[in-house]
């Protein structure tokens, strides 16, 4: 068996990993083990998720990877809300290639070869759009109208723009209001399936196929 440490931006992420890819990469002989971010340590304790800081996530992965040298470590962040991410030289239009050149500065700036990096486009949300017929166990009126949101992006949901209000889970916030992140977005992330969102947001199934293919 394999430890694969993942680390999450908050309790959603780490929940998908627990629901939905320790299942699956359990039949890989590869242990996923989700740690979540800490955002703040003072004299009540340490306080976790909500990652916001570039700086801090490269301070934390490259503690994470110093201290689990003979085995990998990935993370599970959303591009959306990043903040102070350090110029590139991309400056093309094309969302893959700018996330992929952030995913490779990002493996520069941890500078530990253990490391796996990956950050979701734009949000964890993107991926429940893989199958809008699925937001009906939370409300069906809200069905056609992200199926609408879906087709204008070309039915790749990974392309639904990360802006202040209309970021993927905004979006979904603003057809049902009380929206859960953590539950209701698990939920409905095991009833579109693994295998449909890895059909849908070729991002996304680009990092799960390098973490099948983990081998020492």
């Amino acid at each position: 068996m394999i430890n694969l440490y993942v680390y999450c931006e908050g309790q959603t992420e780490e929940s998908f990993v627990k629901n939905s890819l320790i299942p699956h990469f359990i039949q890989k002989n590869i242990i996923l083990c989700p740690i979540i971010c800490r955002t703040k340590e003072g004299t009540n304790g340490i306080f976790k998720g909500g990652l916001t800081d570039y700086n801090k996530a490269v301070k934390e992965i490259k503690r994470l990877c110093n201290q689990h040298p003979n085995e990998k470590v990935t993370s599970f962040i959303d591009y959306y809300g990043l903040h102070n991410i350090p110029q590139i030289e991309y400056n093309g239009t094309d969302k893959y290639q700018l996330i992929l050149s952030i995913e490779q500065k990002f493996y520069e700036d941890v500078d530990c070869g253990n490391f796996i990096p990956y950050i979701s486009l734009h949000e964890f949300e993107s991926l429940l759009f893989s199958r809008p017929e699925e937001f009906t166990y939370l409300k069906p009126t809200a069905v056609f109208k992200f199926k609408t949101i879906l087709s204008e992006f070309n039915d790749n949901p990974e392309l639904i723009n990360n802006g202040r209000e209309t970021a993927p889970s905004k979006r979904i916030l603003k057809e049902i209001d009380n929206y859960s992140k953590v539950l209701d977005g698990n939920t409905i992330a095991k009833r579109v399936t693994l295998s449909e969102i890895r059909k849908k947001c070729q991002h996304f199934n680009r990092w799960i196929t390098n973490l099948e293919s983990i081998v020492f």
